[in-house]
């Protein structure tokens, strides 16, 4: 059968319009959906390197600062405590309000955990004179041991609330002062220099 002219005109129309409908669906269509997968890929590994580098720059920021603070510790508070000890800071408190008041308490408190550092109050109920009461917060405020002070009452020790100019009037003064350690994993000292005598054993807090 011999085709016409415009039979085979028709018939290569036809035969084009195939391979163009076929490369469409199965070649054009699949590569651009994949193209578009890629880029969306790439777009969120883009936004991933960029959180990663602003990450990255983050922790090196963090890095200087944590130096910074080391030095500051060493520096402005290398006498924070290394570990709780509560027997040398009985001692020590002891120490600083011997002769300058009649004790009525000492309560250790219980210690806290804040970001690496231990914290602990001590409550102290003591009867004093104005001038002495100066003294001792001049003892705690150049202490070896770093602390603050974090509430303090005082009132007359025969009950009235009024403080009068009189240096020698008996005060009954409450405070709490609170201690900082380090926290560290250490072992507690087995020589205080406050054991000058002989206990038969190492250490008597044991």
């Amino acid at each position: 059968m011999k085709l016409t002219k415009r039979e085979k005109v028709l018939l290569f129309g036809a035969l084009i319009i195939v391979v163009v409908t076929v490369f469409i669906t199965y070649i054009y269509l699949p590569l651009t959906k994949e193209i578009e997968t890629l880029q969306v890929q790439s777009e969120d590994f883009s936004i991933q390197l960029q959180e990663a580098q602003a990450r990255e720059g983050l922790i090196k920021e963090m890095e200087k600062q944590l130096i910074t603070v080391q030095d500051d510790v060493k520096t402005k508070h290398g006498d924070i405590l290394k570990v709780w000890d509560q027997a040398e800071l009985l001692v020590f408190v002891e120490r600083s309000i011997d002769e300058l008041c009649n004790k009525e308490s000492i309560d250790f408190f219980d210690t806290v955990e804040v970001d690496k550092v231990l914290t602990g109050d001590i409550g102290i109920r003591i009867k004093t004179n104005y001038e002495n009461l100066q003294k001792i917060w001049d003892k705690f405020e150049n202490a070896k041991y770093f602390n603050t002070v974090t509430s303090f009452k005082i009132t007359d020790a025969e009950g009235s609330s009024v403080v009068t100019d009189d240096n020698k009037k008996e005060l009954e003064v409450t405070m709490n002062i609170r201690f900082y350690s380090q926290n560290l994993i250490n072992e507690y000292s087995n020589e205080y220099d406050f054991m000058d005598g002989g206990y038969g054993k190492t250490n008597i807090f044991n």
